[in-house]
């Protein structure tokens, strides 16, 4: 015969096993998350998009506001990457490489990779894979969750690589330059993406290292004499080639049309043919990639002589006609790569030299050409901006290399504009028995949540102490909290579960969640033994 005994003033709870919930608000967020993300227009590799148009859908971001920022031991010449809420961007320390995979809304570090090679070249993010080329010759693909590297190969020994790769059509093109002139081993190379083996490679001879464009099965970069060149995106074998040479930044795609520029001027090329071209003014050089938007190209470019300014050219990308020009205020060179969204422009200017050097971040009306606004990146220390200004989500992220008069050097990234507002998520995602009452709460938004109360609901048996509760003053950002909470009373459930516990948790910036548990057993402050 078996008999129950009962033990006061030892507290326990006995319950059915511990149920994880999944509450119809946490469901209705990851529906939300995912309907999110979808909608909006990241930027995944260098350039924004395979066809090097430097323009993006997504809202012009307000630079007079800074959102975050991050010093690295590292010189960033690089452009960041931004897909899934977060940012990819790659630094160099000499002779080790990192790439930082930071949080795009609050700015918390997610994870490092480190290379022992230097990274010129810009992350591209496809099928939650990172993808990126190292100074001499080799291309590694890492995890976007982890940072773990999947596959690394080198290309070849004595090549060197600052171009950016492309991925379309599950495999990544990308080109490479001579370590030594006289030898003649430029090529641009077509990988397979899985595993990184070589689909192709086209012997380019001496070609420069300029990104690729990839669109409609076409290829276009520098080819042998960096002229112009359109290859089989598929094969590698060069369908035509322009007599234009592409010396400084990358060609841009638009509508079949090829857009690239020399050192002094600014040409269209159709299947080869030079539709129109559009030559500097005496002295001055190109000094910035090409960027398109509205029927408008721009181009930043520069005089060798410090007392002049630069200029910024707005085209006509039919006709090649110039719309409007801005000359730098303070003599400044407009030498980074511009980018779009919107009606605005926006441009690195390069001002000061020596130690005065400084980056000015400056946003333009494109139709116009009036300066909306404008602001240093960091007025305390000498800095450059030599990579895009990628956006997304409203807001914007450049890397700088950063200085002071010891000769110390540092990396800066910053990000820009109000985005959407940052705000706490609670879930209730377990409650559990034992010797107390336990809830786990995650927050799981991008921000804390503050001021953190929890109500207790309990309905069936006899209970004292319910009510409101509480918690931790502070849940920390994509963090789970646990709650012991100590009640005093007793239910029993014959012919169902009861009682039945209801929790609510709430913050002060009105984030709340409501959870159901059911328990056969509840006593409180008594121990249950079974005995013979």
């Amino acid at each position: 015969m078996k008999k129950i005994v009962v033990l006061i003033l030892i507290q326990i709870l006995l319950t059915t096993p511990a149920l994880a919930l999944s509450s119809s608000s946490q469901t209705q967020n990851i529906l939300n998350t995912m309907q999110t993300s979808s909608a909006i227009d990241w930027w995944p590799m260098f350039s924004h998009d395979e066809a090097l148009t430097g323009n993006t859908s997504a809202p012009a971001p307000d630079i007079t506001q800074m959102r975050w920022n991050h010093t690295v031991e590292d010189f960033i010449e690089s452009s960041p990457s931004i897909v899934d809420g977060k940012a990819y961007i790659s630094t160099c320390n000499w002779w080790k490489g990192h790439i930082h995979c930071i949080d795009l809304y609050n700015g918390s570090y997610l994870w490092n990779y480190t290379i022992s090679d230097q990274l010129f070249s810009s992350p591209a993010v496809c099928d939650e894979r990172v993808y990126i080329a190292s100074l001499n010759g080799r291309v590694v693909c890492i995890n976007d969750s982890t940072g773990k590297q999947i596959w690394n190969v080198l290309l070849d020994t004595d090549i060197l690589i600052q171009s950016s790769p492309v991925i379309v059509g599950g495999r990544l093109y990308i080109s490479c330059t001579n370590e030594y002139p006289s030898v003649n081993k430029s090529k641009l190379y077509c990988l397979h993406v899985e595993d990184g083996a070589v689909a192709w490679y086209n012997s380019t001879q001496n070609a420069k290292d300029i990104s690729p464009a990839v669109v409609d099965g076409k290829v276009y970069g520098a080819g042998v004499g960096n002229l112009l060149s359109c290859f089989d995106a598929l094969t590698g074998d060069v369908l035509w080639q322009s007599d234009k040479q592409i010396t400084t930044g990358h060609p841009v795609v638009v509508n079949n049309n090829v857009f690239g520029s020399s050192d002094v001027s600014v040409y269209c090329v159709r299947n080869g043919t030079t539709q129109w071209e559009f030559p500097l003014d005496e002295g001055f050089l190109v000094a910035s990639s090409l960027v398109i938007g509205s029927g408008r190209l721009f181009v930043g470019a520069l005089n060798p002589y410090a007392s002049i300014p630069g200029k910024i050219h707005c085209l006509n990308i039919e006709t090649g006609a110039e719309f409007w020009n801005y000359s730098s205020a303070d003599n400044g060179e407009y030498n980074a790569k511009p980018t779009i969204a919107g009606n605005r422009l926006y441009i690195c200017d390069d001002t000061g030299v020596g130690q005065n050097r400084r980056a000015r971040l400056c946003c333009f009306d494109i139709f116009t050409g009036d300066l909306v606004s404008a602001r240093f990146v960091n007025s305390d220390s000498t800095n450059y901006v030599y990579g895009t200004l990628s956006m997304a989500d409203g807001l914007l992220v450049l890397g700088s290399t950063e200085s002071n008069s010891g000769g110390l050097v540092w990396g800066g990234i910053y990000c820009y504009g109000a985005g959407p507002a940052l705000a706490p998520d609670l879930n209730i995602t377990k409650i559990s028995g034992g010797n107390t009452l336990t809830i786990e709460i995650e927050n799981s938004g991008d921000a804390n949540a503050t001021g953190v109360t929890g109500e207790l609901v309990i309905t069936g048996g006899l209970f004292i102490h319910q009510g409101t509760y509480v918690f931790p003053e502070t849940i920390p950002a994509s963090e789970t909290i646990t709650v012991v909470v100590r009640l005093f009373g007793i239910g029993f459930g014959v012919l169902k579960p009861i009682p039945q516990l209801s929790v609510n948790v709430t913050c002060a910036e009105q984030s709340s969640d409501t959870a159901l548990q059911s328990f056969k057993i509840f006593l409180s402050r008594v121990t249950i033994i079974e005995g013979a």
